[in-house]
């Protein structure tokens, strides 16, 4: 009897040392093939639409409607840097309007801040001193 369920007990021992490092070798493999979170540990960020790391972005939110891409220069900048730390030496203050314009989003000449949850059906609808992107004018 009592061999009996020490055999049991074996068993069961047995069972949950074989589950957790079963569940130990998923979490690893998940985390290894995470492409979102690989891709933002190489400073890029994730697009959930086309499902691919991007270095052309500052930042990408659904929001936002996706991507809310760098200027030319500040790619070029962040591909000569290849770490996120550095890209803040990318990005210059002053350019912030030729940013917002560039992403075809409003600026707001008062508060000098980008309204990056425009969209094109709200173009000369906005209240107050408003600079619109070229999409305003087709």
């Amino acid at each position: 009897m009592f061999n009996h369920i020490l055999n049991i007990i074996k068993k069961l021992m047995l069972f949950v040392i074989v589950m957790v490092f079963v569940a130990t070798i998923g979490i690893i493999i998940f985390f290894l093939l995470d492409d979102a979170g690989h891709c933002r540990e190489q400073g890029g960020v994730w697009d959930k639409y086309e499902k691919r790391c991007r270095t052309d972005c500052l930042t990408w939110k659904e929001e936002y409607g996706g991507c809310i891409k760098l200027l030319p220069h500040q790619i070029l900048c962040f591909e000569q840097n290849k770490y996120k730390e550095k890209l803040s030496g990318c990005i210059d203050k002053t350019e912030d309007k030729e940013l917002c314009l560039y992403n075809n989003k409003a600026w707001d000449n008062s508060l000098k801040e980008c309204l990056f949850t425009f969209y094109k059906k709200q173009c000369g609808k906005l209240l107050g001193r408003w600079t619109y992107p070229k999409i305003c004018n087709l």
